[in-house]
């Protein structure tokens, strides 16, 4: 049962912090002006699980003094007023997980203070203003899973205090901003949209990246290599599903904290030897599925056994002859090795993968005879 917020809140006419996020209260009685409207000198305000489906936020344009606004997962709904963007205090704002909220993104003037602004999962539309390159201050951007249109403006690369853009699941077009100016950036996922053209080479320039994703686009050409040297602290590469081409960087496989790589659904060309990833002991997810590879088990093939963490393994359509040697993975959950060339029987040790953490196995569309020895699959 949800309970209402007290109206001896708004008695308190000197708070300057205010914070009942999640907790069960709702705001019916007395409404959302009524509770806050003596409070002029709110600084920070939390209401992250509030229900306030009701609510009208115009007034929330009045505090001038508000630097936070938080208001993750309230069912908001209706369309979200311009103005509150625009407040030359505001350094944060959440409306993120309010699904029927709508909205734009206004310009933004000069002076403007942001540093965080998340949107994420809310129905916000329309194109990225140019005057997004306004917020100088801006840290954080998350606009993933709205409804986002139009390129993405180049002027977002001339914010040097970025670390983190989310804006994946939208339906973004045009190429992807260079983010040159960006060197604090850690995270960059602009997965599925439908953004074309190269990967700018700026990208494998960033000192501090962490999480590349650009996964579920329209991508096209070669890929640059990264720096080991400058680039120790990369952990999830995502390219998969794009048309890029011609072989996979060297690098790509001496990143020594990578625990993503996932390159499939592309044009990569080239013979990949198995036994050369030995570097990636962080491995937890590989897929290299059907692009136009050659996948080589022939060489030290018992380098696998050295990925402790190893969770997801995919290589298929990857011309493979031989089952890679998978003897010692204790973790290894998903397999698989469809559409390939592999001839012969089925080694008793695909059975013993983890003794028996496999759960899911494809070895369809091979040139497979029969298995070793019988495998009884257990009755329940």
């Amino acid at each position: 049962m949800n309970l209402e917020v007290p109206i001896d809140v708004s008695l308190m006419r000197r708070l300057v912090t205010l914070d009942l996020s999640d907790n069960a209260l709702e705001i019916e009685n007395p409404n959302l002006k009524m509770l806050l409207q003596n409070l002029t000198g709110l600084r920070e305000l939390y209401l992250d699980g509030v229900q306030m489906s009701s609510a009208v936020l115009n007034f929330f344009a009045n505090f001038s003094h508000l630097t936070t606004l938080s208001l993750s997962g309230c069912d908001l709904r209706g369309s979200f007023p311009d103005m509150i963007f625009q407040l030359p205090t505001l350094e944060n704002l959440d409306l993120s997980y309010n699904q029927l909220l709508t909205g734009s993104i206004p310009q933004f003037h000069r002076n403007a203070s942001l540093r965080t602004m998340l949107l994420l999962s809310t129905n916000f539309s329309g194109p990225l203003p140019n005057s997004i390159g306004n917020l100088s201050m801006l840290s954080e951007i998350d606009m993933r899973n709205c409804s986002f249109t139009g390129p993405i403006p180049s002027t977002i690369s001339t914010l040097t205090g970025l670390t983190y853009v989310d804006l994946s699941e939208n339906f973004f077009t045009g190429s992807i901003p260079s983010f040159y100016m960006s060197k604090n950036l850690q995270l960059v996922d602009l997965s599925d949209n439908s953004l074309s053209g190269s990967i700018p080479k700026s990208l494998f320039g960033l000192p501090s990246l962490q999480i590349l994703r650009l996964s579920n686009n329209q991508l096209s050409g070669r890929v640059y290599e990264f720096s080991t040297l400058h680039f120790p602290h990369i952990v999830a590469l995502d390219l998969s599903r794009n048309k890029l081409e011609g072989q996979i960087p060297k690098s790509f496989f001496t990143l020594e904290r990578l625990e993503t790589l996932k390159l499939s659904y592309n044009f990569f060309n080239g013979t990949v030897q198995l036994g050369k990833l030995q570097r990636l002991h962080n491995l937890v997810e590989l897929d290299l599925s059907y692009n136009n590879l050659s996948i080589d088990t022939s060489i030290t093939n018992t380098n696998l056994s050295r990925f402790p963490q190893l969770f997801s393994l995919s290589l298929a359509s990857c011309n493979l002859h031989n089952f890679p040697d998978l003897t010692n993975q204790h973790s290894l959950e998903l397999l698989n090795l469809s559409n390939n060339r592999i001839i012969g029987e089925v080694p008793n040790w695909i059975w013993e993968i983890g003794n028996g953490t496999l759960v899911d196995l494809d070895l369809s569309s091979n040139l497979l005879v029969s298995l070793q020895k019988p495998y009884h699959f257990p009755t329940y």
